[in-house]
């Protein structure tokens, strides 16, 4: 597996432990539902010589198919946190995965412009913890000045992505917002941070430039 590098320009592995156990048991739960599926449609479960049952086939892949949502639900609640949550060195950990990923300061990807709060000051990033906190879906694990950390669950599978926010210098506002699982994310991460611009624009906690 390839590796990335870190801050220090080491390479290593992303994943702990507890996410390869994660897509572990992910990928046992789609091999059982094929296999399910397999099992069923077997001879043993006709009515009659080259005639399938009419009900029984169809019951098991309806079964199966739930066992698959239910798995896949699991999955979504349970995916562990990513360990290079927080700040170092003044930055946010950097995209890994790419294509379903947002960070600010990085300005990735391409297009993605930095924010600025009218203040480098705990009043302010205050008042931003309240707007995030108001968001549906969202739940602030960790806030200690001048960091935040959310998770940002999805509307059905209740997939979580982390929303980190990060205050430095000369009151930039980093933000990173990234998906725990999958290789895409339909852009759900960046209509979350373009929507965040948009409440802070509202609350005037934002100015014009660096």
């Amino acid at each position: 597996m390839m590796g990335v590098e870190d801050f220090h320009g080491e390479e290593r592995d992303p994943k702990s432990p507890g996410q390869v156990i994660f897509w572990i048991v992910l990928m046992n739960v789609v091999f059982s539902f094929d296999s399910i599926l397999s099992a069923l449609a077997h001879p043993r479960f006709e009515r009659g010589k080259g005639s399938p049952n009419p009900v029984a086939v169809p019951l098991a892949r309806a079964g199966a198919l739930g066992a698959l949502l239910l798995g896949l639900f699991s999955a979504g609640c349970e995916a562990p946190a990513p360990e290079t949550l927080g700040p170092s060195a003044g930055r946010l950990a950097p995209c890994f995965q790419r294509a379903n990923c947002v960070n600010t300061g990085d300005r990735y990807p391409d297009g993605v412009e930095p924010l600025w709060l009218v203040a480098d000051s705990e009043e302010a990033f205050t008042r931003l913890s309240e707007i995030v906190a108001a968001a549906p879906r969202v739940r602030i694990i960790v806030e200690a000045y001048p960091y935040l950390h959310a998770e940002a669950r999805s509307r059905v599978f209740r997939f979580v992505d982390d929303l980190e926010l990060l205050l430095v210098k000369d009151g930039e506002l980093l933000v990173r917002s990234a998906s725990r699982i999958g290789s895409s994310d339909l852009g759900v991460n960046r209509r979350r941070v373009e929507h965040l611009r948009e409440m802070l624009e509202e609350a005037r906690l934002l100015r014009s430039g660096g």
